[in-house]
């Protein structure tokens, strides 16, 4: 199944049409600049020695990485449960993770909008997001051996990966045209993008393992009951 690019930001493949967007007016990229903003707000603070700057018995830094991220550690546990399960996603402090969550939401962001409507994937992605805290924090009491010193969960690739799971399993096999030889299908794309998020992104982590695995089945689990509604 072949794609064809058109200069309008628009992808074609049979009857189904893509629209790639980067107007400030959907709400997808607004998402998207939320995240890049608190990224450089985070490095400006660095740059200007705000992070080692004292704070109680600590500094300002360990309210970014012990309350707004998730932690392993047992004392930040009421956090963990409460605040950090939203904020732990908008805490990004590797790059690498920053560029291949945000490329990825985009991307296949703006696939699954063509089904489900741009709200639908920003809500998709909160709820996936969520549901990875939770997972993380559960899989930390049941395998507490794996807290390693200083652990935490941070950025949007537990989010991202279920809209990346629903779009591929919507449209696995439909190909973008690069170029005459270079022409990938979907799937290809989400497995390139996965394994390089387990060399740059997963940490040595059983609780990492266990959100990747959730989010795959459950982001499959939804795509399946999108397909079945079509059926009907």
């Amino acid at each position: 199944m072949k794609v064809k690019h058109s200069y309008t930001g628009e992808l074609q493949a049979s009857d189904t049409l893509f629209h790639f967007s980067v107007s400030l007016k959907d709400k997808l990229n607004l998402l998207i600049l939320a995240h890049l903003i608190l990224y450089f707000t985070y490095l400006v603070l660095g740059w200007v020695g705000t992070l080692e700057a004292p704070f109680g018995e600590g500094k300002v830094d360990d309210i970014f990485r012990h309350f707004l991220a998730l932690s392993a550690n047992a004392n930040d546990a009421l956090s963990n449960w409460s605040a950090s399960l939203f904020t732990y996603q908008f805490m990004h402090f590797n790059f690498a993770e920053l560029l291949i969550s945000m490329s990825a939401l985009w991307f296949f962001g703006h696939i699954l909008k063509s089904r489900v409507g741009v709200t639908k994937v920003v809500v998709l992605y909160f709820i996936f997001a969520v549901i990875s805290a939770v997972i993380f924090n559960i899989a930390h009491i049941i395998f507490p051996v794996f807290a390693g010193p200083g652990e935490i969960m941070d950025g949007a690739f537990g989010g991202v990966l279920g809209v990346m799971t629903i779009a591929t399993s919507l449209y696995s096999k439909v190909r973008f045209r690069l170029n005459d030889r270079i022409q990938p299908a979907l799937w290809q794309i989400y497995a390139v993008v996965v394994l390089l998020s387990l060399f740059l992104v997963c940490k040595n982590n059983i609780a990492y393992i266990l959100v990747y695995a959730a989010g795959i089945y459950l982001g499959a689990r939804y795509a399946s009951g999108l397909k079945g509604n079509t059926a009907q």
